[in-house]
């Protein structure tokens, strides 16, 4: 066995004990989403369609992304209802996404980086956190840095292969997570901006990229059709609309911006909400999860901004700290909160300063640097909530790994090829 495989599985193994620890060791601390992808699996499994209900009759849902339900009801089918069989897979996901880091590393630099990076990832207890919960993080996380691999491989080599490949698993990406809904088309962007094809190959690109994500998503919007009788691409309200009003009163009077439902700013808007957009008493206690409440609060959160420009802007500068590293109410506090939060903020500093590093290399980076910025931009402008950050973490640890490296290579010399 050579020096190098040794590498690699001793990578994958420690991120497979690392997401085993957060299994038996550590227990995270179940969120309300929990409770909901559960239903989910569980009815899938059990033959009750799509359905969040505990009893009959099992209502179709229309507000939850399909992918990762769907893949807790795989689970279930094959080793019963058992979430640790769930957790236990979610630790091998981690694992190979530690390896295609590793891989989409060697795309665009050497052998000891691509190494560093996907050992920075496996061992580093804040992403692993999301293996001992119902979450779809882990599953994101894996489908993006794919994506990633794929799209870097497809630049160098120019594979329509790995192209078509992306595009599906950017679709699948969306399924999983509607934060994703416009990753395609930054995808597109990051592609047309490159220099060396022309415009022909650059739109044939695009067509690609969009055309095998539609295909993706196109079962699951006939289904809607089929069942709610309209057009629904993805979800059945709750769309950006709301997540963009919710970053408007997020930070009124909380800093956490745990409870804003309680903000009597947030009451006081609903209730104008309701009479302006004329919602039924059924829907008004099930808002904002209803058809209709993205596009009006997207224009209150319009006039929220309108209304106080300073508040608004106080209130992105108080989540940039909180994009990648965690924040806990008390009820949260049951593992080792303040060292995984100090760990994470060390490496995050030193991957921002390895984005600096390489700067001179950032077209050759750009779908490295895409899901960060992707990201980054969804937390600040919509939901602050460091989950939502975890699959651009993976890509953050290549530019320490990076950091790292560019530091040693001043002290000891050149290594085999330069980021």
């Amino acid at each position: 066995m050579t020096k190098r495989t040794t590498l690699i599985i001793s990578m994958m193994l420690g991120a497979f004990l690392m997401g085993t620890v957060f299994i038996f060791a550590v227990k995270p601390y179940p969120g309300a989403d929990f409770a909901v992808y559960q239903r989910l699996g569980h009815n899938i499994a059990a033959g009750r369609g799509y359905s969040q209900e505990i009893s009959a009759p099992f209502i179709p849902d229309g507000m939850r992304e399909p992918l990762y339900p769907m893949f807790l009801a795989v689970v279930y089918r094959l080793f019963g209802f058992n979430d640790v069989a769930v957790y236990l897979i979610q630790a091998l996901l981690y694992s190979l996404s530690a390896f295609i880091l590793y891989r989409a590393s060697l795309e665009i630099a050497d052998e000891r980086t691509s190494i560093l990076a996907g050992f920075i990832f496996a061992l580093c207890p804040f992403t692993a956190y999301y293996c001992g919960m119902i979450y779809a993080e882990i599953l994101a996380t894996f489908l993006l840095v794919t994506v990633t691999y794929l799209l870097t491989r497809y630049v160098r080599t120019g594979g329509v292969l790995a192209l078509v490949i992306a595009g599906l698993l950017t679709g699948c990406l969306i399924l999983t997570k509607r934060m994703y809904v416009f990753y395609p088309f930054a995808v597109a962007g990051a592609l047309f901006l490159r220099r060396r094809p022309n415009i022909r190959r650059k739109a044939l690109e695009i067509i690609v990229i969009i055309f095998t994500m539609a295909a993706v998503m196109a079962p699951w919007a006939m289904r809607n059709y089929a069942t709610f009788g309209r057009f629904i691409p993805l979800v059945n309200g709750y769309g950006p609309g709301v997540f963009f009003y919710i970053s408007t009163v997020q930070f009124k009077g909380n800093l956490t911006g745990v409870g804003y439902e309680n903000n009597p700013l947030v009451l006081e808007q609903f209730e104008q909400m309701f009479q302006e957009g004329g919602f039924s008493p059924a829907e008004k206690e099930s808002f904002p999860f209803v058809p209709g409440s993205s596009a009006i609060c997207f224009k209150y959160a319009i006039k929220n901004i309108q209304d106080d420009p300073a508040d608004y802007v106080a209130g992105l500068i108080k989540k940039i700290p909180r994009l990648f590293v965690h924040v806990y109410s008390p009820g949260h506090e049951q593992g080792p909160v303040y060292i995984t939060s100090a760990i994470a903020l060390a490496i995050y500093a030193i991957g921002l300063y390895g984005i600096w590093v390489a700067r001179a290399s950032w077209r050759k980076m750009a779908f490295f640097l895409l899901p960060i910025v992707y990201l980054s931009l969804t937390a600040l402008l919509t939901v602050m909530t460091s989950r939502y950050t975890v699959p651009a973490r993976p890509h953050l640890m290549f530019f320490a790994a990076a950091a790292l490296m560019s530091a040693l290579n001043r002290r000891r010399g050149p290594f085999e090829k330069k980021l």
